[in-house]
């Protein structure tokens, strides 16, 4: 196995594989993490992190692996970012790919009027 497989599984197991219930102190760290980040605050605060962490970002450089991993640790200790999740969150990136794509035929068949 290649060093960059390696650490690509190292790091998915720290990311999406491991089990919070393995450990009663990362179900109550989960639900401070969630509770954080649930309300209208929170939801602007984690927003403007995920920012700055650059998840929505091409990874450019080294520091940008970094803080796009850090992201994602942090989506997964919220308890988005789990295997569990995949599904419904590739379910909602296309419903929202496809209220883009119609509001852009909208307005393009508004314009042409």
């Amino acid at each position: 196995m290649s060093e960059i497989t390696s650490q690509y599984k190292e790091l998915k197991s720290m990311l999406v594989d491991r089990n919070p219930e393995d450990d009663p102190g990362d179900i109550k760290r989960r639900e401070d993490y969630f509770q954080t980040f649930n309300s209208p605050h929170g939801f602007r605060v984690l927003e403007d992190m995920l920012i700055e962490l650059k998840i929505f970002d091409s990874i450019a450089n080294e520091e940008d692996v970094v803080l796009a991993n850090y992201g994602r640790v942090l989506l997964n200790k919220i308890g988005i970012l789990r295997e569990e999740n995949f599904s419904k969150i590739i379910k909602d990136y296309m419903t929202m790919a496809r209220v883009g794509y119609q509001q852009q035929n909208n307005k393009q068949g508004t314009e042409a009027e």
